[in-house]
C-alpha cells in the first residue's frame, strides 16, 4: 500500500493524480505490468496516464467506473422524479438502472454498441421492443412488464432522453465499454471509515498502521462465502429504497472474522521475544487529534470540553493498550 502525504498538493483532489503516479512507478520497479486501470470520469487522471504512457513507455488503457455513471444518472432522475409533471418516472427508476447494468455488461468493447442498448431505453420504455434502424442492438430480450408504458410524447421521455444526451456522457462511453466498476474499492473506502474515521486526525505513522489494518480485513473477508439456511437456501435481506415506496432482496454473506488480529499479536509477541527491532519505531508523541466543527448557535465552550472529553478517552486507551 502507499500513502500519499498532504505536502505534496495543495489540495485534495489535486493530490490523487500524484499518488496515483507514484503508485503506477512502484508497480513498475517491482516488475508487474499494468494492462488496464480503472477510475471515476476524471479527465485530468487520463491526461497524467497519457504522459505517464509515453514517459515510462507502456500502454496502460484507462477504463471509467460504470457504477459512477450509473449513479450520475440515478441522482438525475431521482431530482425529476420529484417534479409533478414527471412522478411516472419514479416507478421506472429501478428499470432504467437495471437496462443500464445491461448495457454497459453486453457492450462486449463496441462503443457503438453500448449507445445503441443506452438510446434504447426511452423505446423500450413506451412499449417498443424492436430497433431495425440500428446496426448491432435490433431486439431486447425476453422480459416481464411490471411497469405502465409510457407515451413518447410525454416530458418523462423527453427530459429521459435529454439525460442520456449529455455531452459528457457520451463523449465518457467510449472509455466505459469492457465492464469495469470499482465495487470493491467503495467496499475497503467503508473498511477505511471504520478504521480510520475522518473525523479524526492522525499523524502519518499512525495513519499508515491503521490502512495496514483495513487491508488486512478487506483482503480476509473479501470472498466470503453466501449465507444459507439449514436446507441449503439462501437468505435473503430485504433493503428499502429511499426513491420509491418498495423493498429490495439482496443475498446475505457470511459473518466477517478477524483471523488476521491473532496473526499480528503473534508476529508482534515474536518480535519481542526474539528482540527484533522495530523496522520504524513509531512516535508515541504523535497521538491522533479531534476535528470538532462548530456551528452557528453552538456554545464554544460546550464543543471544547466535548473535544477535551474525546482526547481523554483516546488517551486512557492508549495507556491501556
Amino acid at each position: 500500500h502507499f500513502v500519499a502525504k498532504k505536502t505534496w498538493a495543495k489540495s485534495s483532489p489535486g493530490m490523487e493524480p500524484l499518488a496515483l503516479m507514484e503508485c503506477l512507478k512502484q508497480l513498475l520497479s517491482k516488475g508487474l505490468e499494468v494492462s488496464r486501470l480503472v477510475t471515476d470520469r476524471c479527465s485530468s487522471i487520463k491526461k497524467k496516464i497519457e504522459e505517464f504512457n509515453i514517459a515510462y513507455n507502456c500502454s496502460i488503457e484507462v477504463e471509467y467506473d460504470i457504477w459512477h455513471y450509473i449513479r450520475s444518472v440515478k441522482k438525475d432522475l431521482v431530482k425529476l422524479a420529484k417534479l409533478k409533471s414527471c412522478a411516472d418516472l419514479a416507478s421506472w427508476i429501478p428499470s432504467i438502472t437495471y437496462m443500464l447494468w445491461y448495457a454497459f455488461k453486453e457492450a462486449n468493447g463496441n462503443v457503438d454498441r453500448l449507445k445503441e442498448i443506452i438510446n434504447s431505453i426511452p423505446d423500450h420504455m413506451c412499449g417498443v421492443h424492436e430497433f431495425p434502424q440500428n446496426k448491432y442492438y435490433k431486439r431486447c430480450p425476453p422480459h416481464s412488464r411490471r411497469t405502465k408504458y409510457l407515451s413518447k410524447s410525454s416530458i418523462v421521455i423527453k427530459k429521459l432522453k435529454e439525460i442520456l444526451a449529455k455531452p459528457n456522457r457520451v463523449k465518457d462511453l467510449s472509455n466505459m465499454t469492457n465492464y469495469c466498476h470499482t465495487s470493491l474499492l467503495e467496499t475497503f473506502h467503508s473498511k477505511l471509515n471504520k478504521y480510520c474515521p475522518k473525523r479524526v486526525f492522525y499523524g502519518y505513522q499512525s495513519f499508515n498502521a491503521r490502512v495496514c489494518q483495513a487491508l488486512l480485513s478487506f483482503n480476509e473477508n473479501v470472498n466470503r462465502e453466501l449465507k444459507q439456511d439449514e436446507d441449503g437456501n439462501p437468505i435473503v435481506h430485504m433493503t428499502s429504497r429511499r426513491y420509491i415506496d418498495c423493498r429490495q432482496g439482496r443475498q446475505a454473506r457470511e459473518k466477517q472474522t478477524q483471523v488476521w488480529k491473532e496473526s499480528v499479536r503473534l508476529t508482534m509477541l515474536n518480535k519481542v521475544k526474539n528482540n527484533q527491532p522495530n523496522d520504524k519505531p513509531f512516535n508515541e508523541n504523535a497521538l491522533p487529534t479531534i476535528r470538532t466543527t462548530i456551528k452557528p448557535g453552538q456554545d464554544k465552550e460546550k464543543v471544547r470540553e466535548e473535544t477535551k472529553r474525546r482526547l481523554q478517552i483516546i488517551e486512557a486507551s492508549r495507556k491501556k493498550n
